[in-house]
């Protein structure tokens, strides 16, 4: 009576670990979808690549080296209110084109770039965040991006998406405004980008 009471156990064990496998597999299969959340905000935009040039603190040439979930997101809460809130890419240096800042960098440096937008995975689901449609740099992939001293000790991307420029893919050239910056990018600094 004892052995069978063992294999019955035994048997039950078993099948609630496999029980417990096979939902693991089937939860993360069902994954939700991420809600996208896109907010308004007043921003200083400039409508050319010398004007965002003139107004930048930092400019560099390079690419992120982690994915967008994998970056450092930073969400402020005042008093339960979301207060402020964007991600940190690492950025690698492949050039230094502009810094009259003082910053010790150069190439081979990661360089910490702020993008106005974040993940939040909490009780009320999984949503990203972002400011005017900004899209996170893409994971290895060479960017222009334009840097403004935030004031904090950070520096942030300036112009929104117009302040980012994906130099490997076009995907993100459907405005008009900054196909034309891209534009200006590739004549001015040709050399750079191919070497």
């Amino acid at each position: 009576m004892k052995k069978k009471t063992v294999i019955s156990i035994s048997i039950f064990i078993i099948c609630l670990g496999t029980l417990g496998g096979v939902y693991y597999k089937i939860h993360n299969l069902v994954k939700k979808p991420v809600k996208v959340i896109s907010l308004q905000c007043s921003y200083a935009a400039y409508d050319s690549e010398a004007e965002m040039n003139d107004a930048s603190d930092i400019i560099l040439y390079g690419f992120s080296v982690d994915k967008f979930e994998d970056r450092k997101h930073v969400n402020k809460n005042s008093e339960g209110i979301l207060s402020d809130f964007y991600a940190i890419a690492k950025f690698k240096i492949k050039r230094v084109i502009k810094n009259p800042t003082g910053l010790n960098i150069g190439k081979g440096d990661l360089f910490n770039v702020i993008e106005p937008l974040t993940f939040i995975d909490d009780e009320h689901g999984k949503r990203i965040l972002e400011i005017e449609g900004y899209a996170a740099m893409e994971k290895d992939n060479n960017y222009m991006i334009y840097l403004g001293n935030n004031g904090m000790g950070g520096y942030s991307v300036l112009n929104m998406a117009n302040g980012k420029f994906n130099m490997d893919n076009d995907s993100e050239d459907s405005d008009s405004r900054h196909l034309n910056m891209k534009k200006d990018i590739l004549i001015s600094y040709s050399k750079v980008l191919s070497n």
